[in-house]
Formats: structure tokens, sequence, C-alpha cells
């Protein structure tokens, strides 16, 4: 997210965005390792929700606030991709929800394009 969205929700919405972390290589360990540093930062009560860009991301968010005991604060955490896991969370009560993503059908509506432009020469 850029710095302007972050901006307009902190003017115009009740939300105050505290940050913004990129997460390399999407990985679950780097979304623990980011959010135990946004608990180090942040104190009780201060952080109410996070949204992350894939599920993966979400359950290391959860594992973060529970290793740090703060799992009883409601801390917020919502997914993107619909797992398994996560939704296996949601009905715990542990993640708050995500969205389904169809990533077959994305995948295969990229490879049949691709096959398309192959089979029809067209480039632009």
């Amino acid at each position: 997210m850029g710095t302007a969205f972050i901006d307009y929700c902190n003017a115009n919405t009740e939300m105050k965005m505290l940050a913004d972390q990129s997460i390399p290589m999407w990985s679950q360990e780097n979304a623990r390792t980011a959010m135990a540093d946004l608990l180090n930062k942040y104190g009780p009560g201060e952080i109410q929700a996070v949204y992350c860009a894939s599920d993966d991301l979400a359950g290391g968010v959860l594992q973060a606030i529970e290793a740090a005991g703060r799992d009883k604060e409601g801390i917020i955490i919502y997914g993107n991709c619909g797992y398994l896991p996560v939704l296996q969370a949601i009905k715990e009560g542990k993640i708050y929800g995500t969205n389904f993503t169809d990533t077959y059908a994305r995948y295969y509506w990229v490879f049949h394009q691709a096959l398309y432009f192959v089979n029809t020469g067209i480039t632009a």
C-alpha cells in the first residue's frame, strides 16, 4: 500500500493505520517476525486489526499474537484466499475472516490467454 492510501484512511475514516509491512516472499515465518516486531513497538490495545494479503500471512500474524500472549486483546485478523487452516481458525474464533480466491480459475484464464496469443500471433 502506498502512503496515499494510508493518508486517506487516516484522514477520512475512524481507522488509523499504524504501519504497512511488505512481507518478503509472502512467507508465514516472515509475517510472524514482522508481527512480533509490531507487537513490541505497539502496546496492548494499540493494534486493533491486521489485514493480510494472504492467509499464509494471517497464520503467521496469529502465531505471533499467540506467542506474545496478546491473543486476548481481540485483535481482528483478516486474511485473503480462503485456505483451510484459516477457515478452521475462523471457526475457532481466532481469525475474523478471509476472502475466497479461486486460484485455479485465475491460472486457467492466464494460460488460456497465453495460448490464444501464441496461436493467433496477437501481441498487443
